[in-house]
């Protein structure tokens, strides 16, 4: 068995017939031998050129076989196209420059190679086509371990992280905080105080019980918020790394200090407010879960500053005194007369400086404080989904391409399970969640990393550049809910009879396809015929055009 994975994008073989008769038998028959020993043939001569640890690339191979005749092709076309494969690829690898057809040969070793898929997934959120999309797990280890031995990928890193506030997005929310404190530390060596000042940051959350239900907020609202400034802190770390290579730069805590403070004081206000209602789920809150005790429940009398005040002064001494300092700077003490602080006075509440606001991406926010959170979130959305000079030529290749027989059920879903109101989604935490409830559809898997989201992200109106939260919650009831849409999409589609919503999913929506973008703007999604394919016929309802209300461009299906 192979250790080596060789990919085809595309196979394109043309015959000159003259005047056959029996063409399509002879294009069956050439089809058949292709896929059963022609690309087996062409995996074993890939094994010969090519070494272990050596990715190479070709945009097109062109090969021409000559002349073959009908009665010898069983036996002459796959050696005369192994042996036609193997001189042209010998030819091309030798000079490593071009191909006839002037698209460059791109020769890396598997760390370098590696190191390019990483930057390709930060930049698009989608991996590149000559990349299988395995387990992504397996892939955090091969960049860890190419960070030791690679140093061309920092400076594309460098500028990406500077100009683009979404990949510092993306690889907060995609990849363990472990994996992010060591790429931090191989662009900035001087930044090792980085993981105590985090490290006081988390304790400062979990002192004002934002991370424990009290009665001001409900428990999982409060994870969610923990989760919200965590994130903060590390997309105002990541804002801080330089363009340009400079290693010796300082760790920059009193600018960081002082955004994330105020972001943290500012978020506490919003929450302040908000009325608790009693939670049906208190419980069954898991047992390893403290209880709120009284201390918890309720900020003291003088307000949020005494409260910090109080929280500081358990911080190390040698690493108190900036913390102090950028509070009382953002947030002064109110007048010794003054029994309480007054946190809806606007001269007393912190401002956000303007140059962080479209770094900052709001938390899965509760009702009362979204419409503030979105905003700010607004600022940094893109307004069009761009593909990479790439996926221009080739397209994006998906694996749950048969979602779209679903369409007629899922505006009539996402607002049954109340994400949905009216023609728009309640909000980003709402468009978030049905991004991967529709995941969930085709595959029942409830996470998924970003690049097998592009479909779902198309079908809910979500740029496809735009990073995406992970391990969000899907809520019981849009699961259960979600069984029961495929089982309705089953009983209206009379000739799948008693198949069952599993059955659905790996028969029709579990298919590879191939997603590309019109000059209009419009989406077509390719679709690969198979035999079952037959059932489409008896298909109740249209599949040519696919558009909700919240998409602003049209999908064309293509089932070919």
């Amino acid at each position: 068995m192979t250790q080596q994975r060789h990919i085809i994008g595309r196979t394109v073989l043309e015959l000159n017939t003259g005047q056959l008769a029996d063409v399509w038998s002879l294009q069956e028959d050439m089809s058949r031998l292709l896929q059963q020993q022609g690309i087996p043939a062409m995996a074993q001569l890939f094994e010969q050129l090519v070494a272990a640890d050596e990715v190479v690339r070709l945009d097109q191979v062109v090969v021409d076989l000559g002349v073959i005749h009908p009665q010898f092709i069983q036996d002459e076309f796959i050696p005369k196209l192994i042996s036609a494969v193997n001189q042209t690829l010998r030819d091309y690898l030798a000079n490593r420059l071009t191909t006839k057809t002037n698209s460059p040969i791109l020769s890396q070793n598997r760390s370098a190679a590696d190191w390019e898929i990483l930057l390709y997934f930060l930049r698009y959120g989608r991996l590149p086509w000559w990349v299988e999309a395995n387990n992504w797990q397996q892939w955090i280890p091969r960049w860890q371990a190419a960070i030791q031995n690679e140093t061309t990928w920092q400076q594309p890193l460098r500028e990406l992280l500077a100009t683009n506030p979404q990949v510092r997005q993306r690889l907060v929310s995609q990849f363990p905080e472990s994996f992010c404190h060591q790429l931090v530390l191989q662009l900035q060596p001087t930044w090792i105080d980085w993981s105590t000042l985090l490290t006081q940051g988390q304790q400062i959350i979990q002192a004002l019980s934002l991370n424990q239900n009290g009665d001001r907020l409900q428990w999982a609202e409060c994870h969610r918020f923990y989760e919200f400034l965590n994130t903060q802190a590390w997309l105002l770390l990541l804002a801080e790394i330089p363009q340009t290579s400079s290693s010796t730069r300082p760790l920059p805590k009193t600018v960081w200090i002082r955004n994330w403070l105020t972001i943290l004081v500012q978020t506490w206000q919003q929450q302040a407010t908000i009325t608790p209602e009693a939670s049906p789920n208190q419980s069954q809150i898991t047992p390893t879960t403290p209880e709120p005790n009284e201390s918890q429940t309720q900020l003291p009398d003088s307000g949020i500053y005494q409260r910090l005040r109080t929280i500081l002064a358990t911080i190390p001494t040698n690493s108190r005194t900036p913390w102090l300092t950028t509070l009382n700077q953002i947030l002064p003490p109110a007048p010794e007369t003054t029994t309480s602080t007054n946190l809806n006075d606007p001269l007393r509440k912190p401002q956000i400086p303007s140059a962080l606001r479209n770094s900052i991406s709001s938390p899965k926010a509760t009702p009362e404080s979204n419409n503030q959170h979105q905003q700010i979130d607004s600022q940094n959305n893109p307004q069009t989904s761009i593909l990479s000079p790439e996926e221009e030529i080739t397209g994006i290749y998906i694996n749950q391409a048969g979602l779209v027989l679903l369409h007629p059920f899922l505006h009539i879903y996402l607002n049954d399970v109340a994400l949905v109101d009216q023609e728009s989604f309640r909000d980003e935490s709402a468009q978030q969640t049905a991004i991967y409830l529709l995941h969930y559809l085709a595959t029942r898997q409830t996470d998924a990393p970003e690049y097998e989201l592009v479909l779902p992200k198309l079908l809910c109106g979500w740029p496809l550049n735009q990073a995406i939260a992970c391990n969000i919650d899907l809520p019981t009831t849009a699961l259960n809910e979600a069984e029961h849409l495929l089982q309705t999409a089953i009983d209206y589609w009379q000739a799948l009879k008693n198949t069952s919503p599993d059955g659905l999913r790996e028969g029709f929506l579990q298919r590879e396809g191939k997603l590309t973008r019109n000059d209009n703007g419009a989406w077509k999604l390719q679709i690969e015929r198979q035999s079952i394919d037959i059932l489409l016929s008896r298909l109740p309802w249209g599949l040519n055009i696919v558009k909700f209300p919240w998409m602003e461009d049209m999908l064309i299906v293509d089932w070919i």
